[in-house]
């Protein structure tokens, strides 16, 4: 009868280990993090059937609170609860998560407030310390209610549920090489709202963007064939010409040895190295579809956040086709977070490419994709709650990391602080905006949205940068003249009827309309803004 319990006992071992699985949570929650405030969401995974409570309590200068939220684990060993956070009040928090009504996890000096995510390539990577001014910010950056979270650089074939990093409070040793706009945003969304902030920096120097969406997302935005069939079929290619290789190497080694041992057959040839060369397929770490929203936003999700900053499109560049494709491919991205964070309210805000290269020598550059992709940026703008920081007065020619990164983040916070004043304003950008466009003859009206209801001429001079195209297709350059606070007259060269109109048309462009603020207007070409 024991031999019998036993055999029963360790065969439920074998085929159940998850029924003693404990709970398991991301690095994401740990001590000194920011959850979000009026509302959080708090996962893991534990064995199935479990129960989970998540408790959370707060006593500070006498003030007092509580809330709690409790699930069972489903079936696929995956739990998560929404907890009604209220709205932060400065006061410090003990989480705890319960299984079974027994303490599993505590978490200590957690904060409550806004959450943020700053992802893209290098320029949201470029720390701090490598900014200008950066010396100065980072001796000043002692800040408690800032925390900060920085996920490891991981490229994964399927989706991760854990990272590394952990929180920490903004400091001079935290602060020094975290990202300068992602740091420069959260300090002015700290200056604002009075509220913690918390920042999860997740970048990735040169990816592109393909990389950062799931697999679904990609099928879902029309990118099955584009991406998933292509890399797939690339990558079969690979493993099979890999698999070839360590079979050689293997017959090789083996033929060597019998050979040393004399024991090779009669007329018996040595392996000959597989045929061909490694298939090409144009894909790096960081530019393989989905695997960095596998291995770095993945383990995130679903977590509750205000919104993301975005800081990418370089590497999108590299021909006109890609430029173009990012106008579907970018929104993909952003309805993608959407989904996996279960948020259709999450703020989306991005950083449209800074000018680059040399100076603009035609009204409207062909072929030139870095001013293609700033259209494609934003063209995205169609998709609600989103928004676009203009720094195409930030750049520096040929360096295609900019150190002005104090200007970028302010530049970001000025488009959230509107959005969070009217969600449906229509001027998302942070420099003027082209409205409204009236093509008559030699003449074209031009109306705009500008912070303050002003346009000016950032220096001395005369309007430049705006370009018009005639019946045949050729741009020239127009004269534009600012006749009311905000509307611009443009007019064409002699003989010219203006069929459409561009602004700021080129990678490094010479535009120098600003609003009140100083602020740049970003590039636009009328045909695709009517």
């Amino acid at each position: 009868m024991k031999r019998t319990l036993f055999y029963v006992v360790a065969l439920v071992a074998l085929v159940s280990p998850v029924a003693s699985a404990e709970i398991t949570m991301p690095p994401i929650f740990g001590d000194n993090m920011v959850l979000q405030q009026n509302g959080a969401r708090v996962f893991g995974t534990a064995a199935p059937g479990t129960s989970v409570t998540v408790e959370m309590k707060a006593s500070t200068d006498g003030k007092a609170a509580a809330c709690s939220a409790a699930t069972s684990v489903g079936k696929d060993g995956k739990w998560c609860v929404e907890v009604k956070t209220p709205k932060s009040a400065g006061m410090t928090w003990t989480v705890t998560v319960k299984e079974n009504k027994t303490l599993a996890k505590t978490f200590k000096n957690v904060l409550l407030g806004e959450v943020w995510i700053c992802s893209g390539q290098s320029n949201m990577g470029f720390s701090l310390s490598q900014s200008a001014g950066g010396k100065g910010a980072i001796t000043d950056s002692a800040d408690d209610q800032l925390r900060l979270i920085q996920i490891p650089q991981e490229s994964k074939d399927d989706p991760q549920t854990t990272h590394g990093g952990s929180w920490a409070a903004a400091s001079p040793e935290t602060t020094s090489k975290f990202s300068a706009v992602g740091y420069y945003f959260g300090r002015e969304l700290r200056k604002r709202y009075k509220c913690p902030i918390g920042l999860i920096k997740s970048a990735w120097g040169g990816s592109r963007c393909e990389a950062w969406i799931s697999k679904e997302g990609l099928i879902q935005g029309g990118f099955e064939e584009s991406y998933i069939i292509r890399y797939e079929a690339v990558l079969d290619k690979i493993k099979a010409f890999t698999k070839q290789k360590a079979d050689y190497r293997a017959k090789l080694a083996d033929y060597d040895k019998r050979e040393k041992e004399g024991k090779l057959k009669e007329g018996e040839r040595k392996p000959g190295p597989p045929r061909g060369k490694r298939p090409k397929g144009g894909f790096g770490a960081n530019h393989q579809p989905t695997r960095l929203y596998n291995g770095m936003i993945h383990p995130l999700v679903p977590l509750k956040v205000a919104g993301a900053i975005w800081y990418q499109g370089e590497a999108n560049t590299q021909s006109m086709g890609n430029a173009k494709q990012y106008a579907t491919l970018f929104p993909a991205l952003i309805n993608d977070w959407r989904r996996v964070f279960k948020n259709d309210k999450m703020k989306f805000l991005w950083v449209q490419l800074a000018n680059f290269r040399g100076g603009q020598r035609a009204p409207a550059e062909a072929g030139n994709s870095w001013a293609e992709l700033q259209f494609s940026q934003t063209a995205t703008l169609k998709l609600p709650l989103t928004g676009q920081a203009v720094i195409n007065d930030l750049g520096e020619g040929k360096n295609i990391h900019p150190r002005k990164k104090l200007d970028v983040g302010k530049r970001l916070a000025a488009v959230e602080a509107r959005l969070a004043k009217d969600p449906n304003c229509k001027h998302r950008t942070s420099g003027p905006m082209l409205k409204e466009c009236t093509l008559k003859g030699s003449k074209a009206a031009l109306e705009f949205y500008a912070a303050g209801d002003a346009l000016a001429i950032r220096g001395d001079g005369d309007l430049k940068g705006f370009g018009v195209c005639d019946k045949d297709g050729k741009w020239h350059w127009a004269t534009a003249k600012i006749t009311g606070k905000l509307t611009i007259e443009l007019t064409a060269p002699a003989g010219v009827t203006i069929t459409r109109v561009c602004y700021n048309w080129g990678g490094n462009p010479r535009g120098n309309l600003v609003d009140g603020a100083g602020h740049p207007a970003g590039l636009f070409r009328s045909e695709l803004e009517k």
